[in-house]
Parts: structure tokens; sequence; C-alpha cells
């Protein structure tokens, strides 16, 4: 961005986007009866777009932006929900402590190592 504001309808374009490659993945899991998260695969669509060139980047950095800003609100209801299974946590929350240090030590990974290969594939240009 160039530092022009957008307008609102604009980012509301984006959104309208994403969520019709999520509703995209949906349609493709429930059609195929795919054991896999539909926003999962909405996810892995926008990735090949994105690596295929089809779709641009810049496209979406206004409406990623917002999602940045606001994703402590966006969570809040999957936080609170968390709560409900207070219980479960007090006796297996460990296991689920391991999980998510091991999974986020996995998609640290394999973010630096994709960043490096796309910034030492960029640099080969």
């Amino acid at each position: 961005m160039n530092g022009k504001k957008l307008p609102v309808w604009f980012v509301a374009v984006e959104i309208l986007i994403l969520f019709l490659v999520f509703l995209l993945g949906n349609a493709v899991v429930r059609l195929m009866k795919w054991p896999v998260p539909p926003g999962l695969l909405g996810m892995g669509i926008l990735f090949i777009l994105l690596a295929t060139g089809k779709v641009r980047v810049h496209l979406f950095e206004v409406s990623s932006q917002f999602f940045v800003r606001h994703i402590v609100l966006l969570l809040l209801p999957a936080i609170v929900g968390v709560f409900r299974f207070w219980p479960v946590l007090k006796k297996e929350g460990w296991k689920l402590g391991l999980i998510l240090v091991v999974s986020t030590i996995t998609v640290l990974v394999a973010t630096a190592g994709i960043a490096r290969m796309t910034k030492a594939k960029g640099e080969e240009k």
C-alpha cells in the first residue's frame, strides 16, 4: 500500500472474496466427504491461488491488516468457549499444552523454511 486510505467497501470486497474461498472449501469437503476442516481446505485453495499467481497478494493487504488489528476480538468467542471445558482442561490440559507447543514450533519452522525458500527464489530472478 502507498499510504493512501482505501474506502471501506474495498475491505468488504476483499473479505467477501476470502469468504467465497471458505465457502468453496466447505462445498468441496461436503461433496467429497473429506475429514478435513473446511477452513483449512479454503486456506489451501487460497494458498494455491496465491502461489500460482492466479490471485495477487496485494489484493488482500487491506483485509489482512484489518484481521491482524482485530485478531483478539475475533478469537474472543473461541477463548470463552474453551472455559466451558475447564474440567477437561484441568485433567488433560498438559497433553493439550504439549500439542500446542509442538504444533507451534512446527508451524514456525515450516514458515521460516518457506520464507527462506521464497526469498532465495526471489533473489535468483
